[in-house]
């Protein structure tokens, strides 16, 4: 059915005659679609490490034509009619590993951004990939946990003997080999961050010590679950028999649980905050009567089982 050429809605009408003479009509608005969610991706293992550079990659547009291409300028690179699935051939560069991949999308109205992945070209024989976490996982700051994973190799006369996992404090010796594991102590920043983690495995012949090697890098976010007081600083003087505001602000874990509650303790008083976490206040009635005295004040946030 032709339509408009335009990119506003509009609508496509049918009328459907059936042999007895009933007729019944139906209708479907369309419109042009402006590629702003246009998207692709290598199709790689979770370590992202191809062993050839023929790279499968997957559509995800309402386009008429596309192009891809190993350069930022696409050099060249012709517009091609658009497929759910395609096939890109990097040319490999001298002491480069990763690489990234070009693609961009139009159709009869638009013409999309360029959007991109990357994947690592290595030949060495030796595979290492993360089982937790992995790519693009959300960890909580201020926490241990277990990076582990596996490694592999492609020689029988190379078996893996060592893996070394880099969690942002150089490359440390992990526990075991074909199965391995790290303990990260997450670090706890001032805000959510993203953190690239990396693997990497030793694969050695024992009758000639030569050695492989190969690695695995990922990207995830250190999510921050954590309050600050702002006012009154510390060690701030404050004088007696006054209503003195205590201020400060919170921030929940990505994809965990909202806080639900703040409770802030100073001398006797307790004080509870139900609402407005990011930004919180409570007033103190400073005693008014006392010789000078140290004042603590506690701030806890709680969000179901974490405080």
């Amino acid at each position: 059915v032709p339509v408009l050429d335009t990119t506003n809605p509009q609508t496509v009408f049918a009328e459907f005659l059936s042999d007895f003479g009933f007729t019944t009509q139906d209708s479907l608005d369309v419109q042009s679609d402006d590629l702003t969610t246009a998207d692709f991706h290598a199709i790689l293992p979770g370590n992202r490490i191809s062993d050839t550079t023929a790279i499968d990659l997957a559509h995800d547009a309402v386009a008429l034509q596309m192009r891809t291409s190993q350069y930022p300028d696409f050099n060249d690179a012709p517009w091609v009619d658009y497929a759910d699935t395609s096939l890109i051939i990097l040319e490999p560069i001298d002491d480069q590993d990763v690489y990234l991949i070009y693609t961009q999308y139009r159709n009869y109205w638009f013409e999309s951004a360029i959007r991109t992945d990357w994947t690592i070209l290595s030949d060495t024989g030796v595979r290492v990939e993360f089982s937790y976490p992995l790519q693009d996982y959300v960890v909580e700051g201020g926490t241990s946990i277990e990076v582990t994973g596996v490694s592999s190799t492609f020689d029988a006369t190379f078996p893996v003997t060592e893996v070394r996992t880099h969690l942002g404090d150089g490359w440390q010796p992990a526990t075991g080999t074909d199965n391995w594991e790290s303990l990260w102590e997450v670090p706890l920043l001032t805000e959510d961050t993203t953190w690239r983690i990396g693997a990497l495995a030793y694969a050695e012949d024992d009758s000639t010590d030569a050695t492989r090697s190969g690695q695995a890098w990922i990207t995830v976010t250190i999510s921050q679950f954590r309050i600050d007081i702002v006012d009154p600083l510390d060690a701030a003087q404050i004088e007696r028999g006054i209503v003195q505001p205590i201020s400060g602000t919170s921030r929940a874990y990505l994809a965990g649980a909202p806080i639900d509650s703040i409770v802030v303790t100073v001398l006797d008083a307790t004080y509870t905050v139900l609402s407005s976490f990011d930004n919180w206040s409570v007033n103190w009635s400073v005693p008014a009567d006392g010789d000078q005295q140290q004042a603590d004040i506690v701030a806890k946030a709680y969000a179901a089982a974490d405080s």
